[in-house]
């Protein structure tokens, strides 16, 4: 992947995973190892309970394709499942443990996970649009804007793309019964 092919969406995940990055160094390794962990359940937990909520938000937006409700599902309780769990470890977590004597290796060791948390972060939205619109892309009348735009932006992106090649396959057999 060289400079010409990135496009804004790519800066702006490029730019997110530097945020992370900062977030993890702050944080330190046992927070952001943490944060993994509530990462793991969210996705764990969405993927589960997407066919089953997806059918009751089906039932409330009776205009909205089933796998489209599902899709939606599965990307909003990932998000709520994952802010909650980060919030639970902020709340929780008190106490400064270093996993290692040296500061300075602790902060970028949590820099650096939180980079792949980071990662696994845009692969998991990656995997709920693509739930729905990797099968198809239909012309939906119902459609939320934001997420066809949403989707259309990460497919155009180079790292999207790339997460779609390598990473997103991994979480599919993570998921695999």
């Amino acid at each position: 992947m060289d400079s010409s092919e990135l496009n804004a969406t790519d800066l702006i995940l490029v730019l997110l995973l530097a945020a992370t990055f900062l977030l993890g160094f702050v944080a330190g390794f046992l927070r952001v190892l943490l944060a993994l962990a509530g990462w793991l359940v969210a996705f764990l937990l969405a993927a589960h309970l997407r066919a089953p909520v997806g059918g009751w938000l089906g039932g409330q937006w009776r205009e909205l394709a089933p796998e489209y409700s599902e899709m939606i599902a599965f990307g909003f309780l990932f998000l709520i499942l994952f802010i909650g769990s980060l919030l639970l470890i902020q709340l929780g977590y008190r106490k400064s443990v270093r996993l290692v004597n040296y500061p300075m290796v602790d902060e970028f060791l949590g820099g650096m996970l939180a980079v792949v948390v980071g990662l696994l972060v845009v692969s998991a939205v990656v995997v709920a649009l693509d739930t729905f619109y990797e099968l198809q892309r239909p012309v939906l009348q119902n459609e939320v804007d934001w997420i066809g735009q949403l989707d259309d932006l990460l497919s155009d992106s180079a790292v999207a793309n790339r997460l779609r090649e390598s990473l997103v396959p991994v979480l599919g057999d993570l998921l695999a019964p």
